[in-house]
């Protein structure tokens, strides 16, 4: 990493000091707050990778550890399994998501792939013959994915689409996790229960095998022809237009408050209002206040304090709402 970045002429510690910085940002978080992400976090690279995926890779990895506790010599592939998992714990502890799309996860991919490759070849071997109601099966699962089931990872990003906190819906939020890990279990006991009706002795592994397939059509024809944001902030809608707007009504002298993507689209200078850092809540009005502060966008993921005294609804896109600036007044419940 060294040597890349001084050829290139990068920062050696920007990664560093932008994924610990977000953790010492959250000081102020409290412990439940903490392991409800790390929770989510798990979760999401759960329903990413997609779970047939996910089950294959613990299962390579519980073999991979059992026979290290029994000789305490690593081989070569455990060193794969090794480097899959420091990525996961680092990214699932340290820098969960970005706007929930888990781009920091993919390096633990290739790792994990060759992991899971492996045991899918050890596993195909033991197979002694082709059951030619397979097929058969694999098209009843996969038409089940697209007539049956949803897009999960809506309910999975409810907080994307709706104005919830745990603390006040804790109903809702634990209902639509459920319901999104309901969404992609039921394929798995729909496959092999199919299997273990037809008394086949490999139906754990041949259901895994057919509904990651089945899944991954299934999913990426959903998230193709999907009118929402697909990738950060998974089911908003407006997010282009929004920043487009900004950029036209305010000039490279103005600064605005709002996610990083909708600045980063208007070309903007910005305060990051998702995740809020502590120093712009605590200095909130201040903030808002000062000459070159034009525009607030928010989405219902955002959670800032009252800024209706200084700013009026200009513009909606979709999920996206745009506050101008009216008064540089302090607002009334500042006294």
């Amino acid at each position: 990493w060294f040597l890349y970045t001084h050829i290139l002429n990068l920062s050696f510690a920007m990664p560093f000091t932008h994924s610990f910085g977000n953790v010492l940002s959250r000081g102020h978080v409290s412990i439940f707050q903490t392991l409800l992400l790390i929770l989510w976090s798990v979760k999401n690279v759960f329903l990413w990778v997609l779970p047939p995926f996910f089950l294959l890779v613990a299962y390579a990895v519980a073999k991979r550890a059992r026979a290290y506790l029994r000789t305490r010599k690593l081989e070569l592939q455990d060193y794969l399994v090794l480097s899959g998992i420091f990525t996961f714990f680092l990214f699932t502890f340290v820098q969960q998501t970005a706007y929930g799309f888990p781009k920091y996860f993919i390096a633990m991919m290739p790792a994990f792939c060759v992991i899971a490759g492996q045991e899918a070849a050890q596993l195909v071997s033991r197979i002694k013959k082709f059951e030619p109601y397979l097929p058969a099966l694999a098209l009843i699962v996969l038409a089940f994915n697209f007539l049956a089931l949803k897009d999960p990872f809506l309910e999975h990003n409810i907080f994307y689409t709706q104005s919830i906190t745990f603390s006040a819906s804790p109903s809702i939020y634990i209902f639509s996790n459920i319901n999104s890990l309901i969404i992609v279990i039921l394929p798995l006991l729909l496959a092999l229960t199919l299997l273990m009706a037809m008394r086949n002795s490999n139906a754990l592994f041949l259901s895994l095998a057919i509904v990651m397939i089945a899944m991954a059509l299934s999913v990426n024809i959903m998230q193709a022809k999907a009118g929402y944001s697909t990738t950060y902030g998974y089911g908003q809608q407006g997010m282009e237009k929004a920043a487009g707007y900004v950029k036209a009504h305010t000039s490279e002298n103005d600064t605005i408050i709002s996610r990083s993507d909708i600045a980063y689209y208007a070309a903007r200078k910005y305060y990051m209002s998702f995740p809020a850092r502590q120093e712009l809540i605590d200095n909130f009005y201040p903030i808002i206040n000062s000459q070159n502060v034009t525009y607030i966008v928010t989405s219902p993921s955002e959670k800032l304090p009252d800024f209706s005294a200084n700013f009026t609804s200009d513009a909606e896109f979709g999920h996206f709402k745009i506050y101008r600036k009216i008064s540089r007044s302090p607002p009334l419940a500042q006294g």
